[in-house]
Order: C-alpha cells, then structure tokens, then sequence
C-alpha cells in the first residue's frame, strides 16, 4: 500500500450463500483473501462493492446484484468475497 493513501475502514463483508450442491467455502483462501485486501489502497472502488478471489478483485459495482450479475458471466468456480468500499477515507 502506497505510505500516503487513504486509509478505507472495511466494516462490511458477505459470504454469498453456498447451494447444497457446493462445497464447503476454502477458509484458508477466505482468510488469505480478506488480509490481501486489508493491504491494498481501495481508493479507486470507494463507495463500491467489490469481488475478491484469490488475492485478486474480480470485478466492482455500486449495487451489489449487478456486481452478482457480473460474476455469473465469469463461471466461478469457488464463491469470491464481497466486500463494501465506504465512500469517504476514514484518514486522508
């Protein structure tokens, strides 16, 4: 993370829900996933909902359906995390 970015308080974070069908969510990718994007300068999403997978953003959207939407073209096969970007950096 750049030493002067804006510093974003990730206080929203969703599993979507897994079909009966799917396995188990990998909580070892789950973990990596969410301390990958505790690092990273999110000021670009800022009010955004954003997919992570495997330390990677998968894609972004201000509404958290179109942003499901975008993920069904992608064929996934583990379920990503969801997280919210608030719109405004806690410290600047």
């Amino acid at each position: 993370m750049k030493e002067n970015a804006n510093i974003y308080l990730m206080h929203t974070c969703y599993i979507a829900p897994l079909k009966k069908t799917e396995p188990s969510p990998d909580l070892d990718t789950l973990n990596r996933d969410h301390e990958w994007h505790c690092n990273m300068d999110l000021a670009p999403f800022a009010g955004q909902w954003i997919a992570v997978l495997e330390k990677k953003i998968l894609a972004s959207d201000m509404d958290i359906e179109a942003l499901m939407k975008k993920l069904e073209t992608l064929k996934l096969a583990r379920k990503p995390l969801f997280f919210k970007v608030p719109g405004h950096p806690i410290v600047g």
